[in-house]
């Protein structure tokens, strides 16, 4: 439901979270235990009443201090504010209609999304300052969020209505040359990685299904079911494997 909805990140560092809702004007910062550390105090775009997605918010850690970015996707704009004293750095009005975000720290960059494009900046930090600068607008078709593979740093954007999610090389960004296409099942919405295995999991809203995939080459992996009857009356034997009885298996 859109309504109370939320967003958080989490500092690794220390197990802090930061939660943004669009109920709220506050930042909330909660310790690993629960217990509430602090506000700090916003001044997001009242929906009126209406069904509104929830403020994004992603952390950056420069040189000791932790820097927030929130995403207001009913006025797009992003502000970033200084985590410890609570002062807002910079305000920045983006192009109309972007309501996701990502950020790559690796390669000091932050993605956007709107229903048209995807939205590269910069992060470029002078003294307690941020700035984005150098925006390069990428064509996309409906695309529904921007997630970053934390293993390689590239872009992976499910399309809504494409049935497919587009992977994009950051240092290598033009319209027309994708890393890679895979095709998903109906209406993808979001992709989780495992960064002990850089296995993804795109998930589908439409089919109410997930569609695995290596992260390395951006293959899928199809799910195999092993049906024996009776059970273990038999095996089923391939290269490095073999499946006693009924199984399943990735």
């Amino acid at each position: 439901s859109l309504f109370n909805s939320m967003n958080m990140v989490l500092d690794e560092s220390n197990g802090n979270i930061y939660i943004v809702s669009n109920y709220s004007d506050d930042i909330t910062k909660i310790a690993y235990n629960g217990s509430i550390i602090k506000s700090i105090p916003m001044n997001f775009t009242d929906s009126n009443s209406v069904p509104s997605p929830a403020p994004e918010i992603r952390l950056k850690d420069y040189q000791g201090k932790n820097f927030l970015f929130v995403l207001d996707p009913l006025s797009s704009s992003m502000t970033i504010v200084m985590e410890d004293s609570g002062k807002v750095v910079n305000k920045v009005q983006l192009e109309q209609g972007v309501n996701r975000i990502d950020l790559d720290e690796f390669y000091n960059k932050l993605y956007l999304i709107n229903n048209d494009y995807l939205l590269i900046y910069d992060i470029v930090k002078t003294g307690n300052s941020i700035e984005l600068t150098n925006l390069k607008k990428i064509k996309m078709e409906y695309p529904f969020k921007v997630i970053v593979n934390p293993i390689n740093n590239y872009l992976y954007i499910p399309e809504f209505l494409s049935n497919r999610v587009i992977v994009i090389d950051p240092l290598n960004t033009t319209d027309s040359k994708y890393n890679a296409i895979i095709n998903a099942d109906n209406s993808p919405i979001d992709i989780i990685f495992d960064k002990n295995t850089n296995i993804g999991y795109i998930a589908n809203e439409g089919s109410n299904s997930i569609t695995p995939f290596n992260g390395t080459d951006n293959t899928p992996l199809y799910f195999v079911n092993l049906e024996i009857i009776p059970e273990n009356a038999a095996k089923i034997e391939c290269p490095n494997m073999t499946y006693h009885g009924n199984s399943s298996s990735y």
